[in-house]
């Protein structure tokens, strides 16, 4: 997809599972977030807004923090790369990459906290940042939405310094406020899918 303009930063991110179906912002859209108390287990989901995640820097990336689940097993495998509807046994939706862009206006106010003035000036600790507790790293997304009410902030990825993350908080954004180009449904043969697998050091199922 071309930059939606000069107004826009990206491209960035997302991997979902797609109903091609589905108008935009209905569940299994690229506009659709699960709502409130729906998605709690992530680093920094907080349990009465809805949060988003972006990959800043490479597609694979978003597809490997999805995936991340399968370091240490054999392989990738085509069940992998679908998702069942919640409430319906046996109906699956393909998991989907699409790029997304953020107005400039809302990415300006997203404190990179991989810089140490911005965790001094937020109060925030570099240890309880990187911590495995998810207790911890949700206690500082709950600190810059409530104390702060910043719309998100930018870090840098589990997997490594060179791949950042942007959080989004969702009540403070509005889905369609984002620009999405076409998704793409994945598939085994993907490049998204080698690369993803290739960070992962797991194989992709032939």
């Amino acid at each position: 997809m071309a930059s939606p303009g000069a107004g826009f930063r990206g491209p960035f991110w997302r991997v979902f599972p797609w109903d091609a179906a589905a108008a935009p912002g209905e569940p299994h859209t690229p506009q659709y977030t699960l709502p409130r108390g729906a998605q709690t287990g992530g680093r920094f989901d907080l349990s009465d807004v809805p949060t988003l995640y972006l990959a800043l820097d490479d597609p694979a990336h978003a597809l490997a923090e999805v995936l991340q689940s399968l370091r240490g097993t054999r392989e990738i495998r085509r069940g992998h790369l679908h998702r069942v509807v919640r409430g319906q046994p046996g109906v699956y939706h393909p998991l989907a990459l699409v790029e997304t862009w953020v107005p400039h206006a809302i990415f300006a106010q997203l404190p990179d906290l991989g810089d140490p003035q911005n965790l001094v000036r937020l109060g925030i600790r570099p240890d309880d940042l990187s911590s495995r507790e998810r207790s911890v790293t949700q206690r500082i997304s709950r600190k810059l939405h409530d104390d702060f009410g910043l719309p998100g902030f930018t870090w840098w990825s589990a997997f490594g310094g060179e791949w950042h993350v942007a959080v989004l908080f969702m009540d403070r954004v509005h889905p369609f406020q984002l620009r999405y180009g076409p998704p793409e449904a994945l598939d085994l043969a993907h490049p998204v899918v080698q690369a993803a697998a290739a960070e992962l050091k797991v194989r992709v199922a032939s």
